[in-house]
């Protein structure tokens, strides 16, 4: 027997799927059985942070490449199951969770999540940069339970599923207040996960490791440099350039090679011969032709063109 809320506005599929995309992030959704599926959203927006009470019939829900392409979002979600039963599933892993368990997931990669019975969630986004951690830290705890044999779990919980009952109290004068409350008491949680899975916020190497995922993923920016890295990480440019004294290669250089070696491999790969060699260059976030020619000749021995001609 269904468990859902009547007083949470109940409306269809097709409405449920609107609401969903439009308030929390775009999202194909799809039921178990679509005539009789209904569900609800209700949405409080505090500050920079957004809280979500969902409930509804099992379904599916998809975030796509193609639908993270139309609207980039670069919002880490937090999901509390108040009830039923959830499979998360992200980056290769897998998350199974049962009532009162918290997972994570990041919105700007896919994701899959199937609610398989009746279930409410509720759900925090929170921009990547609002948690005050190294962004490692939240790519390597996607799709993992949280809350699983942790202290101060159950503390976590009960705070949270008293939020869930109390959800309106964030749209008060207090709602600031209970928003900071909300992500500085999962912050423990989320850094004794890290921990139990290998990462060490004090280790060099687990930063250099961050920073170099940080480059991979803004190659395109042209204003890349030392300085947003160390700001992403919430260091100081000393200690990331102390983090990288052991590696073979300065922060700076290893943006340049990273760079470089982003664009042989466009110029090498067919699927990218619509591109000119300028614009693979811009991609890669090296817009100056005539340096991108000569910086990539030193490095492979041949120029851009002579590398995409020999292949």
């Amino acid at each position: 027997m269904s468990r859902m809320d009547s007083g949470l506005g109940m409306v269809k599929l097709a409405e449920f799927r609107e609401m969903v995309s439009a308030s929390v992030v775009p999202l194909d959704i799809s039921a178990i059985q679509e005539d009789t599926f209904m569900g609800s959203v209700k949405a409080h927006d505090v500050g920079r942070i957004n809280f979500f009470l969902i409930q509804a019939a099992p379904h599916a829900v998809h975030r796509t490449e193609e639908l993270i392409a139309a609207s980039h979002s670069q919002k880490i979600k937090v999901t509390l199951l108040l009830y039923g039963q959830a499979v998360l599933k992200q980056d290769g892993r897998t998350a199974f969770f049962n009532q009162g368990d918290i997972a994570i997931y990041d919105t700007s990669r896919p994701y899959q999540l199937f609610f398989p019975v009746p279930s409410k969630i509720l759900v925090l986004m929170v921009p990547r940069e609002d948690w005050s951690m190294p962004i490692a830290v939240l790519d390597d705890l996607t799709a993992i339970t949280l809350t699983k044999e942790r202290a101060l779990s159950s503390v976590v919980t009960a705070f949270f599923q008293e939020l869930a009952k109390n959800f309106d109290a964030l749209n008060t004068r207090t709602g600031s207040q209970l928003a900071e409350m909300s992500v500085a008491i999962l912050r423990p949680i989320i850094l004794a996960a890290a921990e139990d899975v290998g990462y060490s916020l004090d280790g060099k190497a687990q930063l250099v490791r961050s920073a170099k995922k940080f480059i991979d993923a803004h190659l395109d920016d042209p204003h890349l440099n030392p300085s947003a890295i160390a700001k992403a990480h919430f260091i100081s440019l000393r200690q990331l350039y102390s983090a990288f004294s052991e590696s073979d290669l300065s922060v700076a250089a290893t943006i340049k090679q990273r760079r470089l070696d982003r664009a042989h491999v466009m110029i090498n790969d067919q699927t990218c011969d619509d591109l000119s060699i300028g614009a693979i260059a811009a991609r890669c976030g090296l817009p100056d032709a005539a340096y991108f020619s000569r910086a990539f000749k030193k490095r492979f021995g041949v120029s851009p063109r002579q590398a995409r001609n020999g292949r």
